[in-house]
Protein backbone atom coordinates (compact mmCIF):
# COMPACT_ATOMS: atom_id res chain seq x y z
CA UNK A 1 0.00 0.00 0.00
CA UNK A 2 1.29 3.68 -0.40
CA UNK A 3 0.29 4.48 2.75
CA UNK A 4 -1.98 3.44 5.91
CA UNK A 5 -4.65 6.55 6.58
CA UNK A 6 -7.99 5.95 5.50
CA UNK A 7 -9.10 9.89 7.03
CA UNK A 8 -6.90 12.15 7.67
CA UNK A 9 -8.35 15.43 8.94
CA UNK A 10 -8.02 18.08 11.99
CA UNK A 11 -10.52 16.56 14.28
CA UNK A 12 -10.67 12.88 12.70
CA UNK A 13 -7.60 10.68 12.14
CA UNK A 14 -8.39 6.89 11.46
CA UNK A 15 -5.49 4.58 9.92
CA UNK A 16 -4.45 1.22 9.44
CA UNK A 17 -2.21 -0.41 11.81
CA UNK A 18 -0.02 -3.48 10.66
CA UNK A 19 1.14 -6.40 12.30
CA UNK A 20 3.84 -7.86 10.42
CA UNK A 21 4.37 -12.02 10.35
CA UNK A 22 7.94 -12.41 10.95
CA UNK A 23 7.97 -15.45 10.11
CA UNK A 24 6.55 -15.27 6.21
CA UNK A 25 9.04 -12.96 4.98
CA UNK A 26 8.02 -12.82 1.47
CA UNK A 27 8.65 -9.36 -0.73
CA UNK A 28 6.69 -8.46 -4.20
CA UNK A 29 8.70 -7.41 -6.80
CA UNK A 30 7.56 -5.88 -10.45
CA UNK A 31 8.80 -9.66 -11.75
CA UNK A 32 6.17 -11.55 -9.43
CA UNK A 33 3.84 -8.86 -11.17
CA UNK A 34 4.61 -9.85 -14.25
CA UNK A 35 4.48 -13.91 -13.75
CA UNK A 36 1.00 -13.16 -12.29
CA UNK A 37 2.15 -13.84 -8.62
CA UNK A 38 1.21 -11.15 -6.87
CA UNK A 39 -1.49 -10.89 -4.39
CA UNK A 40 -4.62 -8.46 -3.61
CA UNK A 41 -6.10 -8.53 -0.55
CA UNK A 42 -9.22 -6.33 0.93
CA UNK A 43 -8.14 -3.39 3.51
CA UNK A 44 -10.98 -1.94 4.97
CA UNK A 45 -14.95 -1.28 4.34
CA UNK A 46 -15.94 2.27 4.19
CA UNK A 47 -19.88 2.59 5.47
CA UNK A 48 -21.71 6.21 5.05
CA UNK A 49 -25.34 6.00 7.12
CA UNK A 50 -28.14 7.90 5.41
CA UNK A 51 -29.49 9.52 8.19
CA UNK A 52 -25.70 10.64 9.47
CA UNK A 53 -22.99 12.60 8.51
CA UNK A 54 -19.63 11.72 8.13
CA UNK A 55 -17.93 7.98 7.28
CA UNK A 56 -16.93 5.05 9.32
CA UNK A 57 -14.60 2.49 9.01
CA UNK A 58 -13.96 -1.17 9.84
CA UNK A 59 -11.76 -4.31 8.66
CA UNK A 60 -13.47 -6.66 6.85
CA UNK A 61 -15.54 -9.67 7.82
CA UNK A 62 -15.56 -12.91 6.17
CA UNK A 63 -18.77 -12.63 5.01
CA UNK A 64 -17.22 -9.19 3.02
CA UNK A 65 -14.61 -11.81 1.70
CA UNK A 66 -16.83 -14.33 0.93
CA UNK A 67 -18.80 -11.82 -1.16
CA UNK A 68 -16.32 -10.87 -3.00
CA UNK A 69 -14.81 -14.12 -4.09
CA UNK A 70 -18.48 -15.08 -5.25
CA UNK A 71 -18.08 -12.22 -7.83
CA UNK A 72 -14.87 -14.11 -9.61
CA UNK A 73 -16.98 -17.25 -10.34
CA UNK A 74 -20.00 -14.98 -11.59
CA UNK A 75 -17.99 -12.88 -13.59
CA UNK A 76 -16.51 -16.04 -15.49
CA UNK A 77 -19.60 -17.34 -16.40
CA UNK A 78 -21.47 -13.75 -17.50
CA UNK A 79 -18.39 -13.05 -19.44
CA UNK A 80 -18.83 -16.33 -21.58
CA UNK A 81 -22.16 -15.63 -22.01
CA UNK A 82 -21.74 -12.69 -22.96
CA UNK A 83 -18.73 -13.55 -25.28
CA UNK A 84 -21.24 -15.93 -27.10
CA UNK A 85 -23.94 -13.05 -27.58
CA UNK A 86 -22.10 -10.62 -28.83
CA UNK A 87 -18.94 -12.18 -30.69
CA UNK A 88 -16.35 -9.86 -28.17
CA UNK A 89 -15.27 -10.13 -25.47
CA UNK A 90 -17.13 -7.67 -22.69
CA UNK A 91 -13.94 -7.25 -20.58
CA UNK A 92 -11.78 -4.93 -22.57
CA UNK A 93 -8.90 -6.44 -24.10
CA UNK A 94 -7.16 -3.92 -25.76
CA UNK A 95 -2.98 -4.36 -24.65
CA UNK A 96 -2.13 -1.11 -22.84
CA UNK A 97 1.00 0.94 -25.08
CA UNK A 98 3.42 2.39 -22.90
CA UNK A 99 4.49 5.95 -23.88
CA UNK A 100 8.18 7.29 -23.63
CA UNK A 101 7.73 9.80 -21.05
CA UNK A 102 6.67 7.05 -18.36
CA UNK A 103 2.65 8.31 -18.64
CA UNK A 104 1.52 4.59 -18.14
CA UNK A 105 3.49 2.69 -16.40
CA UNK A 106 0.89 -0.44 -15.50
CA UNK A 107 2.39 -3.02 -18.45
CA UNK A 108 5.77 -2.87 -16.28
CA UNK A 109 3.62 -4.68 -13.51
CA UNK A 110 2.02 -7.38 -15.60
CA UNK A 111 -1.06 -4.92 -16.61
CA UNK A 112 -0.92 -5.43 -20.04
CA UNK A 113 -4.20 -4.98 -21.05
CA UNK A 114 -7.05 -2.56 -19.64
CA UNK A 115 -9.14 -5.24 -18.52
CA UNK A 116 -6.27 -6.25 -16.02
CA UNK A 117 -7.27 -2.41 -14.08
CA UNK A 118 -10.12 -3.51 -12.32
CA UNK A 119 -10.86 -5.99 -10.11
CA UNK A 120 -13.00 -9.04 -10.75
CA UNK A 121 -15.79 -7.60 -8.75
CA UNK A 122 -15.84 -4.29 -10.41
CA UNK A 123 -15.73 -6.01 -13.95
CA UNK A 124 -18.28 -7.88 -13.20
CA UNK A 125 -20.38 -4.30 -11.93
CA UNK A 126 -19.17 -3.21 -15.27
CA UNK A 127 -20.27 -5.45 -18.11
CA UNK A 128 -23.36 -5.61 -16.26
CA UNK A 129 -23.70 -2.02 -16.90
CA UNK A 130 -23.15 -2.53 -20.48
CA UNK A 131 -25.42 -5.10 -21.23
CA UNK A 132 -28.02 -3.35 -19.42
CA UNK A 133 -27.25 0.04 -21.75
CA UNK A 134 -27.07 -2.36 -25.36
CA UNK A 135 -30.57 -4.24 -23.60
CA UNK A 136 -32.21 -0.33 -22.91
CA UNK A 137 -31.35 0.48 -26.74
CA UNK A 138 -32.69 -3.24 -27.82
CA UNK A 139 -36.07 -2.03 -26.02
CA UNK A 140 -36.48 0.91 -27.46
CA UNK A 141 -36.25 -0.19 -30.99
CA UNK A 142 -38.62 -3.25 -29.78
CA UNK A 143 -40.75 -0.77 -29.08
CA UNK A 144 -41.09 1.53 -32.23
CA UNK A 145 -38.47 4.39 -31.42
CA UNK A 146 -36.31 5.94 -34.01
CA UNK A 147 -33.20 4.56 -34.58
CA UNK A 148 -31.40 7.77 -34.00
CA UNK A 149 -33.36 8.47 -31.11
CA UNK A 150 -32.93 5.05 -29.59
CA UNK A 151 -28.45 5.81 -30.39
CA UNK A 152 -29.30 8.86 -28.55
CA UNK A 153 -30.28 7.12 -25.37
CA UNK A 154 -27.77 4.62 -25.17
CA UNK A 155 -25.19 7.15 -25.69
CA UNK A 156 -26.05 9.30 -22.64
CA UNK A 157 -26.23 5.73 -20.39
CA UNK A 158 -23.00 5.34 -22.10
CA UNK A 159 -21.47 8.69 -20.47
CA UNK A 160 -22.90 7.92 -17.33
CA UNK A 161 -21.90 4.36 -17.25
CA UNK A 162 -18.56 5.96 -18.32
CA UNK A 163 -18.43 7.98 -14.70
CA UNK A 164 -18.60 4.85 -12.88
CA UNK A 165 -15.42 3.42 -14.37
CA UNK A 166 -13.54 6.87 -14.09
CA UNK A 167 -14.69 7.10 -10.29
CA UNK A 168 -13.44 3.12 -9.51
CA UNK A 169 -9.83 4.62 -8.13
CA UNK A 170 -8.15 6.69 -5.71
CA UNK A 171 -9.74 7.46 -2.08
CA UNK A 172 -8.88 10.64 -1.15
CA UNK A 173 -8.29 10.68 3.01
CA UNK A 174 -8.56 14.19 3.62
CA UNK A 175 -11.79 14.78 1.88
CA UNK A 176 -13.20 11.43 2.81
CA UNK A 177 -14.27 10.93 -1.14
CA UNK A 178 -13.57 9.35 -4.14
CA UNK A 179 -11.13 10.90 -6.86
CA UNK A 180 -11.16 10.03 -10.74
CA UNK A 181 -8.41 8.47 -12.54
CA UNK A 182 -7.08 10.75 -14.12
CA UNK A 183 -5.53 13.59 -12.06
CA UNK A 184 -3.70 14.22 -14.52
CA UNK A 185 -3.17 12.77 -18.43
CA UNK A 186 -1.22 9.77 -17.33
CA UNK A 187 -2.06 5.98 -16.02
CA UNK A 188 0.97 5.40 -13.25
CA UNK A 189 0.54 2.22 -11.15
CA UNK A 190 -0.78 2.58 -8.01
CA UNK A 191 -1.03 0.16 -5.00
CA UNK A 192 -4.56 0.72 -3.41
CA UNK A 193 -7.10 1.61 -4.88
CA UNK A 194 -11.35 2.06 -3.83
CA UNK A 195 -14.07 0.20 -4.80
CA UNK A 196 -17.30 2.52 -4.83
CA UNK A 197 -20.47 1.01 -5.00
CA UNK A 198 -22.63 2.88 -7.59
CA UNK A 199 -26.08 3.13 -6.04
CA UNK A 200 -24.54 5.05 -2.86
CA UNK A 201 -25.43 8.66 -2.33
CA UNK A 202 -22.79 10.96 -0.88
CA UNK A 203 -24.38 14.22 -0.58
CA UNK A 204 -23.67 15.16 -3.97
CA UNK A 205 -24.84 14.64 -7.52
CA UNK A 206 -23.78 11.15 -8.49
CA UNK A 207 -22.65 10.23 -12.10
CA UNK A 208 -26.65 9.91 -13.72
CA UNK A 209 -27.23 13.07 -12.07
CA UNK A 210 -24.38 15.06 -13.12
CA UNK A 211 -24.99 13.89 -17.11
CA UNK A 212 -28.41 15.11 -16.44
CA UNK A 213 -27.30 18.65 -15.28
CA UNK A 214 -25.64 18.76 -19.08
CA UNK A 215 -27.83 17.84 -21.25
CA UNK A 216 -30.43 20.79 -19.27
CA UNK A 217 -28.16 22.91 -20.05
CA UNK A 218 -27.17 21.79 -23.99
CA UNK A 219 -31.10 21.77 -24.64
CA UNK A 220 -31.10 25.54 -23.43
CA UNK A 221 -28.66 27.05 -25.73
CA UNK A 222 -30.04 28.56 -28.82
CA UNK A 223 -29.94 26.53 -32.17
CA UNK A 224 -28.18 29.12 -33.83
CA UNK A 225 -30.28 29.35 -36.89
CA UNK A 226 -29.28 32.76 -38.93
CA UNK A 227 -26.07 34.67 -39.93
CA UNK A 228 -23.63 35.48 -37.70
CA UNK A 229 -20.70 38.16 -37.12
CA UNK A 230 -18.72 35.79 -34.81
Amino acid sequence: MRQTWLAKKERKKIALRFIPNREARHVTTHRLFREGKSGERMMAVVLHHRNRTGKTYRLPTERDLEVYHAAESALEEKRARLREEWGMDPVPDEEIQMTGRGQITTPLFGMTKFGYLFNPRQKLALITFVEKVRQARAHLLAQGAEPEFAKAVATYLAITFNRLADKNALYNVIGEKIEHVFGRQALPMVWDHVEVNPFTDVGRPNMQEWVELVLAHLTSIPSGEGNSDG
